[in-house]
């Protein structure tokens, strides 16, 4: 037998009893009695209570006689936390038992009898009961817990009115909303009610509630105004519905709700006295203006457009274009009409069509689609413009013009005529390949349905600028044609009438070229090491890079200009005026070492690779250097800095100490022989003296002043001059030299350090 008692629940029980084998059989019927029953068991108190720690159950059997806990201290546990239904099964139990279970929260109490089957049906069916009764009531109370968050969340007064008695119950948020608490609304019956309704409204709350309990109506609903405590009327949506009959089927009772809709109707007012403002100026304006249902259809139409078909306004209103149109003008208005339905796109239109008084008239119409929320139009607003004493100054302007259009045409430039809503007029234009598009798809179109958006939005504010200020405005703006990114100049200026403007366009794709590769040139020169100049054919500077600029301490602003022999050494001038002019003339470039001064005199020695600078022709304008400083050089130049920054602040001062000393030394009583020592220490001063001049004059000198020295005749000079000393010292000096005359490479310090 299974699931016998209907439903596909699935029931977790708890079953509690201290002997194991009635657990077992327990567990063996009830499960069999209904499938949707899964039987676990416990064989105390406390290990049952451990399992509800840990588990989910849906019902809990219990034995009474169990040791330690029994089954109503069990149950007492249970009820301090849960309200799981709870059946005390037990063989011993007496009727004090099951009043004491029945009062700590038990929900059935049952016997165990000898007759099995029957017993284990019962607890089955029992629990089946209990569970399904325990769920509803769970639901149940969440469906109250769920209205009443919807009823506080929507902030709605709840009315229930017991039709037989008169009596009516609010509750709390139906007295706050009229500003009263729920004591100051007694007594609650109907005619309290009544006295807070408004008397206008009272009538027809009235006939609407009777026809709702005459089955007129599914539900009581009615928009009213109610009295504030404050004094004020409030606007209230009141909605109610029968929920109970008597046994002949009469109403006697029905609840509803009361929703504060103030800010509501204050919107819908507000909303209908800004529609009543718009339709006063729409049907003021001297511009026609209607919608379109469809490509046939009128819409609202205001009174502009009403008397310029000679038909009234509401005539009008939602009948066919060809109602009162002719069927060559209806045929043009409708492909115009056709074009925006289909593309839900903007468009401007030109259309000839006759006024009330049979004359011919040009309409500028813009006809702009409204969307829904699936990109489909859903209807039409059409404004429209009498242009026809505009076009035909256009077209008279437009004659006069073409007179000049050949001579225009043989131009580098194009011209373009915008009108006051910056629509292409007119134009003149000597290379078509310069337009972004041809005339038949700008002409009559806005330039910001041509152009580029940030093109377009340039010239749109150009355009205002020279409308408000008069003064003319140019700008260079790139366009891509053909695929190609092309640059061009735009010099705005206002037309003559002073309504037009005119715009004169050069293409500078060229000059743009070539500034943007020259200053790409001179980033790259300003990037690198090595220096670089430039001078014309009279030796003065027309460029330098950072680099040079740095390597002579000056800005190149201070350069440009200058004759380049303040920078160059004697002996490099030379070389530009005579050997390297000649050679880059002849060679095309020239090569070698070049020594340059700083700003602050000190040498810097190039590596420098010099070519002719020519014109178009091939005529030469001047020379371009490009140069490295030489890194030997560099070193060179750090040790005769150094050296010099030694002799000036260490040696030659204590130098200059010692001599002094000396000095005052010899000017008082000395014998003579102190005298002799004083003498040679003088000397040796004297001689430190002569080597500090030579260092100072060989920090100023070139490597390349090196010279070839006999080294046999410069050491016999020496050994000559110190032969004195030696003898004085009993040092006897040695020579020994090779048969040819040796020579060495050497300067001025050669011979102080044989000394």
């Amino acid at each position: 037998m299974s699931n016998l008692y209907g439903g596909s629940d699935h029931m977790k029980v708890l079953h509690v009893d201290d002997d194991r084998d009635i657990l077992w059989l327990a567990k063996k019927y009830l499960e069999k009695e209904d499938d949707r029953l899964e039987i676990e068991t416990a064989e105390s108190a406390e290990e049952a209570l451990e399992l509800l720690n840990q588990k989910d159950f849906d019902l809990v059997i219990s034995d009474y006689a169990m040791p330690n806990i029994n089954g109503l201290e069990f149950l007492q546990k249970l009820r301090e936390k849960s309200d799981i239904p709870f059946i005390l099964f037990t063989g011993k139990g007496r009727e004090e038992v099951a009043m004491k279970a029945l009062n700590l929260g038990a929900d059935r109490y049952l016997r165990k009898s000898h007759d099995v089957e029957t017993q284990y049906k019962m607890l089955a069916e029992d629990v089946v009961q209990l569970v399904h009764l325990h769920q509803a009531e769970e639901d149940l109370k969440r469906s109250q817990e769920r209205l009443e968050l919807a009823l506080k969340g929507a902030r709605a007064g709840l009315w229930d009115w017991f039709l037989d008695t008169g009596k009516c119950v609010y509750n709390e948020q139906y007295a706050k909303m009229l500003g009263y608490s729920l004591d100051e609304l007694q007594p609650s019956i109907k005619e309290t009610w009544r006295n807070l309704c408004h008397p206008d409204d009272a009538e027809k709350s009235d006939r609407v509630f009777h026809e709702h309990l005459a089955g007129e109506r599914d539900i009581y609903e009615c928009e009213l105004r109610m009295k504030h405590k404050n004094g004020q009327w409030i606007w209230v949506r009141d909605r109610g519905q029968v929920v109970e009959w008597d046994d002949e089927g009469n109403p006697i009772r029905i609840s509803g709700t009361h929703v504060d809709i103030t800010d509501k109707k204050k919107a819908e007012n507000a909303l209908r006295r800004k529609t009543e403002e718009q339709d006063l100026l729409l049907n003021s304006s001297p511009t026609q203006i209607w919608y379109l249902k469809d490509i046939n259809t009128y819409g609202a139409v205001n009174e502009a457009h009403a008397r310029f078909v000679g038909v009234p306004k509401e005539q009008l209103e939602y009948s066919k274009l060809d109602d009162f149109l002719s069927d060559k003008e209806a045929e043009i208005c409708k492909i115009g009409n056709r074009r925006v339905f289909q593309s839900g796109k903007q468009i401007h239109t030109e259309e000839w069509l006759r006024n009330s008084k049979g004359e011919k008239r040009l309409i500028a119409i813009t006809k702009t689609p409204k969307l829904d929320s699936e990109g489909k139009v859903k209807y039409v607003v059409c404004s429209g413009h009498d242009i026809t004493e505009r076009k035909r100054a256009r077209d008279s302007l437009r004659r006069s013009k073409e007179k000049y259009r050949t001579i225009v045409s043989s131009m580098q430039d194009s011209i373009f005529v915008y009108d006051d809503n910056n629509v292409h007029v007119d134009y003149y234009v000597s290379d078509k390949s310069q337009l972004v598009a041809p005339p038949d798809e700008f002409m009559g179109k806005a330039i910001d349905d041509i152009l580029p958006i940030e093109v377009a939005n340039e010239y749109i504010e150009c355009m205002n600028r020279v409308r408000e200020t008069g003064e003319v405005e140019t700008f260079d703006y790139p366009l891509r044609i053909d695929g190609k990114v092309r640059w061009f100049s735009s010099r705005i200026s206002q037309h003559e009438n002073g309504e037009d403007i005119i715009s004169v366009v050069r293409e500078i794709t060229e000059r743009k070229n070539a500034e943007n590769k020259l200053q790409f040139q001179s980033h790259i020169l300003n990037s690198i090491d090595d220096t670089v100049i430039t001078v014309d054919l009279s030796g003065k500077i027309t460029y330098v890079n950072k680099a040079f600029a740095n390597l002579v301490a000056m800005s190149p602003n201070e350069l440009i200009g200058k004759p380049v022999e303040v920078f160059v050494g004697r002996t490099g001038m030379q070389g530009i005026q005579q050997n390297i002019l000649e050679t880059a003339l002849s060679q095309g470039k020239w090569e070698g070492e070049v020594l340059n001064y700083d700003n602050k005199g000190r040498k810097h020695l190039l590596r420098s690779r010099i070519q002719i600078l020519r014109d178009d022709v091939g005529n030469p304008l001047g020379l371009v250097a490009t140069s490295t400083e030489v890194p030997e050089h560099q070193q060179e130049r750090k040790r005769r800095q150094l050296l010099h920054q030694l002799l000036s602040h260490e040696v030659a001062n204590k130098s200059q100490i010692i001599q002094s000393s000396l000095e005052l030394l010899e000017s008082g009583n000395i014998d003579n022989k102190q005298r002799i020592f004083l003498n040679k220490a003088k000397q040796a001063v004297e001689e430190v003296g002569r080597v500090i001049d030579m260092i100072r004059e060989l920090r100023d000198m070139k490597t390349e002043e090196l010279q070839a020295i006999p080294i046999n005749s410069l050491v016999k000079g020496v050994t000559k001059r110190k032969q004195a000393l030696a003898q004085e010292k009993q040092i006897t000096i040695e020579t020994q030299f090779p048969k040819n005359n040796l020579k060495v490479r050497g300067g001025l310090l050669l011979e102080p350090l044989l000394s």
